[in-house]
């Protein structure tokens, strides 16, 4: 992921994001290995006006795994904690 280029490259090479689906991922990457909450994810990529609603975050967040993970059932690099919120771990990441 280079933030400044605004890319994503996986094994196979570019990967395309939409718009709000590069909000999501800058998010987490800036906070790389931190959990970020669900509220707070909502907050800085929609807007404090649609807090109540995670419905779109947890579509995006799916799509995402699409995109970047080998298995999306089994996601290594974009992680739901329980109750919590998501974590991206990069490839050195503990767990990762």
């Amino acid at each position: 992921m280079d933030l400044e280029k605004r890319e994503a490259r996986g094994a196979a090479g570019e990967i395309h994001l939409t718009p709000l689906e590069y909000r999501v991922i800058e998010c987490l990457a800036r906070h790389l290995g931190a959990i970020i909450t669900q509220a707070q994810l909502i907050r800085e990529v929609w807007g404090p006006e649609r807090l109540g609603d995670s419905r779109g975050l947890r579509v995006c967040i799916m799509n995402l795994r699409g995109k970047i993970e080998p298995d999306p059932r089994k996601p290594r690099y974009l992680v739901t904690e329980a109750g919590l919120g998501y974590r991206l771990r990069s490839d050195d990441s503990p767990g990762g």
